[in-house]
C-alpha cells in the first residue's frame, strides 16, 4: 500500500546520507570560542591569497628579468654569477663585463647584473632591479652593506629579495652551523618580511659552487613571480648593455674636451619614451635625446613553444663587452669573428647595422695599388676630375723649355773655340766629367715630373759629341759659359714655391719693396686659398721672447731711502699725530678755541652728591691738567725705524691715564 511506498523510500534515503547529516547533533562544535578561532583563521588565509586587480601592461615579448647580485665585498658574487650562466647556457665565461642576458625558458630571459661596492650604484640598481640575490657571508653575519641597500630599496619600492648565504664551509660543527642558520633566518626576517626565500650554498668544489644547488636556485628565479614597482610603472628607463662613442677621433685629438656623441644599447623598460625628451644619467647628468631606434633583439625567445624544454640551440647568451657571440667590442675598434671555411660561401645578409660595410668588404675584386691608380680628385666643383698620371699643358710647355735649354748648350759646346794647353795634369782631365753631370744632375731635378723627354735629349747629346774630341777645350771663356748657364739655369727652373704661395715674406731678408707690400696689402690671401702667417709668426716668437722677460705683477723699488736719517724722518712726522699740525688742524688748538668762545661753560660744573653729601667742585682752567689733556694723551703712538728693513714698524702702547679724584 502507500504506507509501505513511504518506508520504502525513507529507508533508501538513510542509507544515501552520512554520519553528519544523519545526527547533526552529534557533531556540533564543543566550544563558540574555538569554532570562532577556525572561522577567523580561515578568512585570514583566504585574504591573504587575495591581491589588488593591477592591470598588465607587459609587451608581448617582455623585456629580460633584471637580476641583480647585492652584498659586500669578497662574498662570492662573480662566482655566483659564472655558475648560473653555465648553468643555465652550458658555456661558461672567463670575464664578465657589464650585463650578461641569457634565456632561461621558453618565455623568459634573465639579465644578470652586478652591483658595486657603491652608495651610488645601490641606488641606481634599487630602482631598476626586478629580483635581488643579497648574498650574506654565513661565516661573518650581516654587515654594514646589506643593511643600507635594504633601507635605500624601502624609498623607491621594494623589489624581490632572496637571500643566499655563502661560506657556509668555514662553520665546521654541524650544531654551529644549525644554530646559524636559524639565527640569520629569524634576523632576514625581521629585515625583509617574515617569510623571505633564503638559499643556502655549502661551499665550494674546484671553483665553482655544487651543481645541485645552483641548479635549485636558477629553478627558483626562474618560477618567480615579480610585483610591479611604482617607480618602474612611472618611468621610461633602459639598462644599457653597450655603449659606443661616435665623437670624430680627429676632433678629440684637438680638443680632448670637446663635447661627445654616444649611442647606448638596451632594453626599453617602463612606459614608452618620447623621441624629443630629457634623459638623466646617472653620474654624468641630464642630456637631451637626438634620435630613437628600435633594433632586432640580440637575444631572442624561442620562436616554437610545443616542445617541453630548450635545445642548446635555443640557450643563447648575450653579453657585448664579455666577448660573447663572436663580436668583441674595443674602446677603439668592433672584432667580428669570421670562420675560414665559410667566408667563400654565400652569405644572405640582413638589414642590420653594419651590414653594408661588411658586405662592401668581401666583394672587393681589386688590389690597392689598382684603385690608387684610378683614384681622381676634384679641387673645385666646376673643375675637371685629375688622375693620378695627370699633366697640363704648363708642365709641357717647361717640359719643351728644358730640351731647347738643353739643346743650346751642347750646340754652344760644339761651337767654341779650341785653346790648346801644353801642361795638364790627369786630375784636371777628369774635374770636366763631374761638371757636366752635376749640371745635367741640376737640371733633371729641377723637373720633377715626366723624365722620359730629358733621357732622350740626354742620350741625343751623348750620340753627337764627337767620341774623338779629346782636345782640352773645356777651359776656353770659363766664367763666360758659367755666367751663361747659370741665367740659363735660373730661367729653365720652375719657382714652384713661388707658382703655389706667392710672395713670401717670412724667408726674404731684405725688406720688401712697395710693389710687393701693396701687393700684400691688397691680396691677404694668395690666390684665394692660402693666408700669408709672416704676422703670426713673428708674434709668437715675441711670446716665446718674453716668457722669460721680468714679472711685471711684483712691485719694484727703484729708489731705497735710508729711514735712519733724520730729514728723512721729518718728511713723514707730519703723517702722525705726533707730528707739527698746522693751526687750523691741531687738535688741542681747537678745543682751547671753543674755550675762549664759551668761558663759562665748563665741561664739569660744581655739583652735590644728594645721597653723600659731598661737594664737588671743579679744576680751574690753570689750576691742573685738565679733561681735555688727559683724553689726548691717553693713546700715544710709537714710530720704530728698523735700520735693517725698508719697511716701517708701528707700535701701538696704551699709556694709563691719570685717575680723576673728587675734591
Amino acid at each position: 500500500g502507500r504506507k509501505a511506498e513511504k518506508k520504502k523510500l525513507k529507508k533508501d534515503h538513510n542509507e544515501e546520507l552520512g554520519a553528519k547529516q544523519r545526527n547533526p547533533k552529534a557533531f556540533t562544535f564543543n566550544s563558540a570560542i574555538r569554532a570562532e578561532r577556525r572561522f577567523r583563521r580561515t578568512q585570514d588565509l583566504q585574504s591573504k591569497k587575495e591581491h589588488i586587480p593591477v592591470v598588465d601592461r607587459t609587451t608581448l615579448e617582455p623585456p629580460p628579468i633584471l637580476v641583480a647580485i647585492v652584498g659586500p665585498p669578497k662574498v662570492g658574487k662573480s662566482t655566483l654569477i659564472h655558475s648560473l650562466i653555465k648553468s643555465y647556457t652550458r658555456q661558461p665565461l672567463s670575464s664578465i663585463k657589464g650585463p650578461v642576458t641569457i634565456v632561461s625558458g621558453k618565455k623568459r630571459r634573465i639579465t644578470l647584473f652586478e652591483c658595486n661596492n657603491d652608495i651610488n650604484s645601490m641606488v641606481d640598481i634599487a630602482k631598476v632591479a626586478d629580483l635581488v640575490l643579497l648574498l650574506i657571508d654565513a661565516s661573518f653575519g650581516f654587515e654594514m652593506e646589506i643593511f643600507e641597500f635594504l633601507n635605500i630599496c624601502q624609498v623607491h619600492g621594494m623589489p624581490k629579495v632572496m637571500g643566499v648565504l655563502t661560506h657556509l664551509d668555514m662553520l665546521k660543527r654541524a650544531k654551529k652551523l644549525q644554530r646559524t642558520k636559524k639565527l640569520l633566518k629569524r634576523r632576514f626576517w625581521t629585515e625583509v618580511y617574515a617569510g623571505a626565500k633564503l638559499f643556502y650554498l655549502s661551499g665550494i668544489l674546484h671553483g665553482e659552487y655544487l651543481r645541485n644547488e645552483i641548479k635549485n636556485l636558477a629553478r627558483f628565479i626562474s618560477v618567480m613571480k615579480f610585483r610591479p614597482l611604482t617607480w618602474q610603472t612611472t618611468h621610461p628607463y633602459v639598462l644599457a648593455d653597450r655603449m659606443e662613442d661616435l665623437t670624430p677621433p680627429e676632433q678629440l685629438r684637438t680638443d680632448p674636451k670637446c663635447e661627445r656623441s654616444i649611442s647606448l644599447y638596451g632594453y626599453m623598460r617602463g612606459i614608452p619614451m618620447n623621441k624629443n625628451s630629457y634623459i638623466h644619467i646617472p653620474g654624468c647628468g641630464d642630456f637631451l635625446l637626438h634620435d630613437i631606434c628600435f633594433l632586432p633583439d640580440p637575444c631572442p625567445l624561442p620562436e616554437q613553444i610545443k616542445k617541453r624544454s630548450l635545445i642548446e640551440k635555443e640557450r643563447l647568451v648575450y653579453a657585448p663587452f664579455s666577448g660573447v657571440g663572436g663580436i668583441i667590442y674595443d674602446k677603439d675598434a668592433v672584432y667580428i669573428e669570421v670562420s675560414g671555411s665559410k667566408t667563400n660561401k654565400q652569405v644572405f645578409y640582413t638589414n642590420e647595422p653594419g651590414q653594408d660595410l661588411i658586405r662592401s668588404l668581401l666583394e672587393t675584386r681589386e688590389t690597392i695599388n689598382e684603385k690608387l691608380a684610378k683614384s681622381k680628385l676634384r679641387l673645385f666643383s666646376h673643375s675637371k676630375p685629375m688622375y693620378r698620371c695627370f699633366q697640363t699643358e704648363n708642365d709641357k710647355l717647361i717640359q719643351a723649355k728644358v730640351k731647347a735649354a738643353l739643346r743650346a748648350i751642347e750646340a754652344n759646346k760644339d761651337t767654341s773655340k779650341v785653346d790648346k794647353w801644353s801642361d795638364c795634369s790627369s786630375e784636371s782631365d777628369e774635374e770636366p766629367n763631374e761638371d757636366e753631370s752635376s749640371s745635367k744632375v741640376e737640371i733633371e731635378s729641377s723637373v720633377p715630373w715626366d723624365n722620359t723627354g730629358l733621357d732622350e735629349s740626354s742620350s741625343d747629346s751623348s750620340d753627337t759629341e764627337p767620341e774623338a774630341n779629346t782636345d782640352l777645350n773645356w777651359k776656353s771663356n770659363l766664367a763666360q759659359k758659367a755666367a751663361k748657364a747659370f741665367f740659363e739655369r735660373q730661367s729653365t727652373n720652375a719657382n714652384l714655391w713661388k707658382q703655389v704661395y706667392g710672395i713670401y715674406l717670412y724667408f726674404k731678408t731684405s725688406e720688401p719693396t712697395c710693389s710687393e707690400q701693396n701687393d700684400v696689402k691688397q691680396d691677404g690671401d694668395v690666390g684665394g686659398l692660402f693666408t700669408i702667417v709672416k704676422e703670426k709668426q713673428e708674434n709668437i716668437l715675441k711670446s716665446k721672447e718674453t716668457l722669460d722677460g721680468f714679472d711685471s705683477s711684483k712691485y719694484v723699488i727703484l729708489q731705497k731711502r735710508d729711514w735712519s736719517c733724520p730729514e728723512i724722518q721729518d718728511t713723514i712726522k707730519d703723517c702722525f699725530v705726533t707730528g707739527k699740525w698746522n693751526k687750523g688742524e691741531d687738535a688741542s688748538e681747537l678745543l682751547k678755541l671753543d674755550d675762549m668762545d664759551d668761558p663759562e661753560e665748563e665741561l664739569f660744573g660744581d655739583f652735590e652728591d644728594l645721597e653723600t653729601g659731598e661737594k664737588y667742585v671743579s679744576k680751574d682752567s690753570g689750576g691742573g691738567e685738565n679733561i681735555v689733556d688727559i683724553c689726548y694723551t691717553y693713546f700715544e703712538i710709537k714710530l720704530t725705524l728698523s735700520n735693517h728693513s725698508r719697511w716701517c714698524c708701528f707700535d701701538i702702547y696704551i699709556v694709563k691715564p691719570p685717575q680723576y679724584h673728587p675734591q
